[in-house]
């Protein structure tokens, strides 16, 4: 049995798990390069109505994928109350193994649209959730 190597690109906290099997004189080389985050989605979460005050019954949550449409986990996305005066349970979160993220939001103190603002990668990839609060 040949043992798994894992290599780790660290600057996308990407990790792949190979086990290199010998194959009758061939040479086997790996090179594996996910790429940084390249688009978000929204799976769900926008658009949503709630009284003020409470907590949205449906998490806000992006999908992180890069150019290739491959998911991506670990990568850091920062939320942003951009109006209103809601709050976040959360700064920042982590995508997970499905390359989502995602954080409740308790709506503010007065009836209006609030908006909130996900991005990654220092502000170049982002996407605006809207609110309305009754």
């Amino acid at each position: 049995m040949v043992p798994a190597l894992r290599h780790t690109l660290s600057a996308f906290k990407v990790t792949a798990l190979f086990t290199l099997v010998p194959v009758g004189g061939c040479n086997l080389n790996t090179d594996v390069n996910m790429g940084p985050a390249g688009v978000f989605k929204v799976p769900d979460g926008d658009g949503q109505t709630a009284a003020t005050g409470t907590e949205l019954p449906i998490p806000l949550q992006v999908i992180v994928v890069n150019q290739f449409g491959d998911l991506l986990h670990d990568v850091q996305v920062s939320w942003t109350v951009m109006s209103g005066d809601g709050t976040l349970s959360a700064a920042s979160t982590l995508t997970d193994e499905l390359g989502v993220a995602s954080v409740t939001y308790t709506t503010g103190t007065v009836a209006r649209q609030e908006t909130i603002r996900a991005s990654v990668a220092g502000g170049t990839l982002v996407v605006t959730f809207s609110v309305t609060v009754t």
